[in-house]
């Protein structure tokens, strides 16, 4: 079948053969991820006679190209997916789902493509006329459908990675949403804490304020005026206070 070199992507750690290691129909190659045209011919001379008897064969070296493309791409998504990712946990959440979509898609597509090869026989399409020639179609067709069902299971891996990514993703945003709520909820604590505070005494600042008969008649001292506010203050203090002073005391 086609002949294939090293790959493009090594530097990146991206090398990964179509079929298993343990499969001795391998290419010769160690590697067949790099472009097809940099590895000499893609098909010898006794396939391409074979093309002109069984179009299928032709098909099965596009195929094997379109495999190629999708390994690239599946490296790439590999490589990232092992990196930390950083950034805004809602934006990577919407690149994990389109990544998780063409996912799918390359799924659908590689099944498309195994039942097209499985039902070939349906297609009434020329066959070659020699022995030698259908074996070799056969063997062609068959390390096709080992190439996409491979394919096809890592499509499946990286998609249950992707999902586990993006719940990892909406988990940490919930946790940046619950400090952000935790933070301004303490803001409000406060702010209500100083209300109580300062309510109360400006209420009474203005009841001494007015012109009140009791008190422009006997012209009352700033003295008597914190005999009042202090103990109302604190006194209205109390009260967002006490759930937590009843808290403390029951741990106690």
């Amino acid at each position: 079948m086609s002949r294939f070199g090293q790959c493009a992507l090594d530097t990146y750690g991206l090398a990964h053969p179509i079929r298993d290691k343990r499969d001795l129909r391998n290419y010769v190659s160690p590697d067949p991820c790099q472009s097809r045209g940099d590895c000499g011919e893609s098909m010898s001379y006794e396939d391409q006679a074979l093309c002109l008897e069984d179009p299928i064969l032709f098909l099965c070296d596009l195929l094997a190209t379109s495999a190629l493309s999708w390994m690239r791409f599946f490296g790439f998504l590999r490589a990232l997916y092992n990196t930390h990712s950083h950034g805004d946990p809602s934006v990577i959440v919407e690149f994990l789902r389109r990544d998780k979509l063409v996912l799918e898609h390359a799924k659908s597509y590689f099944l498309d493509t195994l039942s097209f090869l499985h039902n070939r026989s349906r297609l009434q399409w020329p066959s070659c006329h020699t022995i030698e020639g259908v074996a070799r179609v056969d063997e062609v067709v068959r390390n096709t459908i080992q190439d996409f069902e491979f394919l096809n299971r890592i499509a499946a891996s990286l998609s249950t990675l992707c999902s586990e990514k993006i719940s990892i993703e909406m988990n940490t945003a919930s946790i940046l949403e619950s400090k952000k709520g935790l933070a301004q909820a303490e803001r409000v604590e406060m702010l209500t804490i100083l209300a109580y505070a300062f309510i109360p005494s400006g209420f009474i600042a203005s009841i001494f304020g007015m012109n009140v008969t009791a008190f422009t008649s006997s012209g009352p001292s700033i003295a008597r005026y914190w005999e009042i506010a202090v103990p109302v203050t604190i006194l209205c203090l109390l009260i967002p206070l006490y759930p937590r002073t009843m808290s403390f005391f029951r741990n106690m």
